[in-house]
């Protein structure tokens, strides 16, 4: 979620990039691709004036990630869907309450679990 002050065109040319590096110092490592969380918009949220902040850009930026993780047979772990639409997991704009966490946490175990060789 950070970075806001860069569009999605830099985005999708730096992300490979970042794969390029984790690859580069961790060769053997397997790799998931969590996508980004949605914020919670509501009246209540106040906004950095100088970047635009949304769901639509999370979207397009998890769809960009989602697109060169797939091409470079990285699974994605998609914590996005969960959440989306419950504000009520959430304890701010961004972070996640008990709730939103445990339900955070269940899915990241079950895709650990199917990711590691057995």
């Amino acid at each position: 979620m950070h970075g806001w002050q860069h569009s999605e065109a830099e985005y999708r040319q730096a992300f490979p990039k970042f794969l390029k590096i984790i690859h580069a110092h961790a060769p053997k490592a397997r790799l998931v691709w969590a996508a980004t969380t949605p914020i919670r918009e509501d009246k209540a949220v106040i906004f950095d004036g100088k970047v635009e902040y949304s769901n639509e850009r999370i979207a397009a930026r998890n769809a960009i990630a989602t697109e060169i993780a797939t091409a470079q047979k990285i699974p994605t772990n998609d914590l996005n869907a969960p959440m989306r639409g419950h504000p009520e997991y959430h304890r701010d704009n961004v972070h996640f309450n008990n709730q939103g966490i445990q339900i955070q946490a269940a899915q990241v175990s079950a895709v650990v679990e199917q990711t590691l060789p057995r």
